[in-house]
């Protein structure tokens, strides 16, 4: 029962850490990169198409790199907190959760088809990276 409490608590704390990196590496980005302003509804997906259409490319790949980011740290906090037997499963399922959010967003909102192959292939393996990552270190460790 308690490594089944860590799994959760390590889904958990690896979900929080992998959003707020993703909140912070675009806000980052589109504080560098300023997106055009908006005329109409930001809810309207054709709205939403419009602006990315005219998003500075810095602004757009620092969407990217955050979604590898967020995927890779909560990842990796996820397997730390989880620890053994369910480690790797949890930092996986945390990388797994940020794709299909990705994925989602990906079909909601249109996107050029660089961004989709970035997101869809890209966070996947950065989580698997932070997974292998943290399974050497722990290794080394003991």
């Amino acid at each position: 029962m308690k490594s089944a409490f860590r799994a959760l608590l390590g889904l958990l704390a690896g979900m929080m850490v992998a959003v707020a990196v993703i909140a912070t590496i675009e806000a980052v980005g589109h504080k560098i990169w300023p997106l055009p302003p908006s005329s109409g509804n930001s809810k309207d997906p054709a709205v939403v198409a419009a602006l990315l259409a005219a998003a500075p490319l810095g602004a757009l790949v620092s969407v990217v790199l955050a979604w590898w980011a967020g995927a890779a740290g909560g990842a990796w906090i996820g397997y730390r907190f989880a620890g053994e037997p369910h480690a790797r499963a949890v930092g996986l399922g945390v990388a797994g959760v940020i794709w299909l959010a990705t994925a989602a967003n990906l079909l909601l909102i249109s996107h050029p088809a660089w961004m989709m192959a970035g997101g869809l292939l890209g966070v996947p393996l950065a989580g698997w990276l932070a997974v292998q990552g943290a399974q050497a270190r722990q290794k080394r460790q003991s």
